[in-house]
Order: structure tokens, then sequence, then C-alpha cells
């Protein structure tokens, strides 16, 4: 799970089969499914070689980019959360960035990634879990972050559970509707 090119081979296969173009109807008659990614394309590297890069998850928006999120685990519940986003040729369009505006503030125990979901106008929300107080029992808060320019930078999250009780909170998803 460090190395999120095997992730990335695999959604290519998984968009090779699935992911297609199609030809308006009046033009041939029916639709003509044509791959936009190719099984055969080059593993390709998101997370830095340095980190415990983990937790993967991925979405498409209506433009055809590929954002990928995962969880750059830093130190025993602390970690943050990464985003990458990818053009239709499955190219890096620009610089990691963290998801999290505080640094470390992020955890996931291995079965609890990040969500994310890309909306029709093309902003991107991430939802993850931060650590909070500091006693000897894991405690997370859910939180939901949100970039209105396509994944380029993320605003302050929003805590989405509102419970008083100190305990770990976790297995999200996220959809927009």
């Amino acid at each position: 799970m460090k190395n999120l090119s095997i992730l990335l081979v695999a959604i290519g296969v998984s968009l090779s089969l699935t992911g297609c173009k199609h030809t308006p109807v009046g033009m041939a008659g029916r639709l003509e499914p044509v791959p936009v990614w190719s099984a055969s394309a080059a593993p390709l590297r998101l997370s830095t070689p340095d980190v415990n890069a983990a937790e993967p998850a991925i979405a498409n928006s209506p433009s055809g980019k590929l954002f990928v999120v995962w969880v750059n685990h830093i130190a025993k519940h602390q970690g943050d959360i990464m985003i990458a986003r990818l053009d239709q040729n499955g190219q890096m369009e620009s610089a990691l960035v963290r998801v999290n505006t505080r640094p470390g503030l992020a955890t996931s125990w291995r079965g609890d990634p990040p969500t994310i979901a890309v909306a029709p106008s093309g902003s991107v929300f991430v939802g993850w879990t931060g650590q909070t107080g500091s006693g000897s029992a894991p405690s997370t808060d859910i939180y939901v972050s949100a970039s209105h320019d396509e994944g380029r930078t993320f605003g302050e999250p929003v805590k989405v559970n509102d419970d008083s009780r100190v305990g770990p909170h976790g297995m999200h998803s996220l959809a927009i509707g």
C-alpha cells in the first residue's frame, strides 16, 4: 500500500473497461465505447517515496479529470490527507495538495479511508477523520473539506459529528445528489 502506482494500474484497467466516450446517435446510429485509459499504461507514483501512503479513494469529475485522495501516515495517529488531480490522459495536472489545513490532524486506522465526491460544478468534497484529544483510547471526529477550484486549494474543514462524547467516529461515506 506504500506505492499508489499499483492502484493506478488497477484504475487504468478498470477505466479502460468501464470508461467510454460515445458517438452521437445521429452520426452512427449506435454508441461506440472508446477506452479512455489504457490497461498497458505505466504505473504512476502519486505519493512521495519517503512516506507511508495508504487508504486511497478515487472520483472523477464531469470534465473527465480523475482525483485520488489518500492518507500520508506521519506518526502514530497522525497524518495528512493528500489529493492528486490527473487529466484525461492520466497526467498529473499540478503538485500534490494537502486537504487538511492543520498538518498532522488527519488519521485513519487502516480501513477508514478518506472519501471523495465531485459535484457537477467541479467542486471537490473530501470526508476524513481527524485525531482529537490526547487520551489513551483513539478519539476521532469526522470532517469534510471543500475545494471550489477543482482541488487546487481547500478551505477550513467542517466538523460533521455534533456529539459531545469523546470516542472514535469513522466508517463515513460521501455522495452528492
